[in-house]
């Protein structure tokens, strides 16, 4: 009986010292372009059709909104950013603005923090100016946590 118990411990203890160490969390990076289809007249605030943006493996979302006049320009446009836990219902996080600079394009990049919130989505655009958007383009990227082993 004791050489059996000896055994067992023994095998035991081999089985542990191969077992892979702990796991690191590694991060992928990926890029994804949010599709807009409204056009965004002059002097107007627009309810937006876009796609969402799937946060559910991230903490953080890297954005970057880009666009243009169509003419002169110079007032703050303001995008609104909703976020929703089930894709269905939204509600409004915050809004990000960014000086028209007329028929020259902007950019803004930031880091937006979700937490535990799923799903953002451009909402709505209120543009002051004289004259309409154009060649609007919304990115965003996140890094998803993935788990990978050591070999021993």
């Amino acid at each position: 009986m004791k050489t059996l118990l000896k055994t067992l411990v023994a095998a035991a203890l081999v089985a542990f010292a191969l077992t892979p160490p702990a796991s690191a969390q590694v991060l992928t990076f990926g890029l994804q372009t949010v599709t807009v289809t409204n056009a965004i007249p002059a002097t107007t605030t627009n309810s937006v059709t876009a796609t969402a943006i799937d946060a559910t493996r991230a903490e953080d979302v890297g954005l970057q909104i880009s666009f243009k006049l169509t003419g002169s320009g110079t007032s703050t446009v303001v995008f609104t950013l909703s976020g929703s836990l089930d894709n269905s219902t939204y509600a409004t996080l915050g809004t990000v603005s960014l000086a028209a600079n007329g028929t020259n394009t902007v950019t803004y990049v930031g880091n937006y923090a979700v937490g535990p919130i799923p799903y953002l989505k451009l909402t709505q655009i209120a543009n002051p100016n004289a004259n309409g958007i154009t060649d609007l383009v919304v990115k965003y990227g996140s890094k998803a946590r993935v788990l990978r082993y050591r070999s021993p």
